[in-house]
């Protein structure tokens, strides 16, 4: 499928990144193949957020309780994450 998309540079040998994206699709590979399309216009249009962006460069969101992932799931099996933005 990805041989077919011009100028999309997917790492085709790395399982891991793949099942990151065939899992939420619940395995179908079109609709996987439209999250990773999605995933590099994001990365395209927004490369001032996605540069340098390491784990130890939003730890301190975390750590501060800015942001949290709640351990249950909702009805849906998705995650939930909560971002205090107040002041």
């Amino acid at each position: 499928m990805f041989s077919g998309e011009i100028g999309l540079n997917v790492p085709i040998d790395k399982n891991e990144f793949i099942i990151k994206f065939l899992r939420p699709c619940k395995f179908y590979a079109k609709s996987a193949l439209e999250k990773i399309k999605a995933y590099y216009r994001f990365r395209v249009n927004h490369s001032h957020y996605c540069r340098d962006l390491f784990p130890s460069a939003t730890r301190a969101a975390f750590d501060r309780s800015i942001v949290s992932i709640l351990a249950p799931r909702d009805q849906h099996g998705r995650r939930i994450m909560l971002i205090e933005s107040g002041g």
